[in-house]
């Protein structure tokens, strides 16, 4: 692992992130702590005092003990999207006393994850970076402020402005998506090309809208956020996973 760390900083230098900033609000080495469901603790954990700066990394798995000493996290607890019953981080730290004093937890996580959807009504929208391309939750075939509209999940009408993608938030989407994504970077290139407002939405606002949004970053953007057409060759990882930060950034639903 050692090893590898310069190869992880080489590649958060080249991510576009603002590396400067970071080390403004950051004056102690991070580090990351491992929080499984064998852990008790008081929360929030109280780090004051470390010389350390904490990246704490929660987990529903269990740990095991391996026989060279290190702690093994059976699966990181991922899929997290199967289980976790729509509840975010940010949910969960804004509504933890009700999560944490109630032993029908996850008749309480329907519960919060309905009042915020409430709350936050339509909103949710989030311009990606220095692009004029947008994530929400928006589900409509219009929306003001907006040239056009990509709106994956629901059946819709299609227009000249609104491309509606039928996608399942399931793994049969996976499939769906290979042929989604074409028609989505198809309809979209115009209006990429004349710098027009783009919003892609869908029920929740992450996993469907974020993939797709994730192919037109990659297929029309530079490395500054501007417009430019990416033929297949031209495509790395690297660009792929830039992209993709360029959204977590941004839009704190992902």
């Amino acid at each position: 692992m050692s090893k590898l760390v310069p190869v992880f900083a080489d590649m958060l230098l080249k991510s576009g992130i603002d590396v400067r900033e970071l080390t403004k609000e950051m004056k102690k080495p991070v580090r990351p702590i491992w929080i499984t469901r064998d852990h008790r603790l008081t929360i929030p954990p109280d780090f004051t005092d470390a010389e350390f700066c904490p990246i704490v990394c929660v987990s529903a798995s269990s740990t095991q003990d391996c026989s060279d000493g290190f702690m093994y996290v059976q699966g990181a607890a991922d899929d997290h999207e199967l289980w976790a019953g729509k509840l975010t981080p940010q949910l969960f730290w804004k509504y933890k006393e009700q999560l944490l004093g109630n032993k029908n937890t996850m008749e309480i996580v329907d519960q919060v994850v309905n009042i915020d959807q409430d709350v936050q009504g339509s909103g949710g929208v989030s311009f990606i970076r220095n692009t004029n391309v947008a994530v929400g939750r928006q589900m409509a075939t219009s929306v003001p402020g907006f040239d056009a509209v990509i709106s994956c999940g629901e059946r819709m009408d299609s227009s000249e402005k609104h491309l509606c993608l039928s996608i399942h938030d399931s793994k049969k989407g996976q499939t769906e998506m290979a042929t989604a994504i074409p028609l989505a970077l198809q309809f979209v290139e115009p209006f990429m090309r004349n710098d027009s407002r783009i919003l892609v939405c869908c029920a929740q606002g992450t996993n469907l809208s974020v993939s797709i949004a994730l192919a037109i970053l990659t297929k029309y953007t530079d490395d500054n956020g501007q417009f430019q057409v990416n033929e297949r060759n031209m495509i790395t990882k690297q660009m792929i996973q830039n992209r993709l930060l360029w959204i977590t950034t941004s839009h704190a639903k992902v």
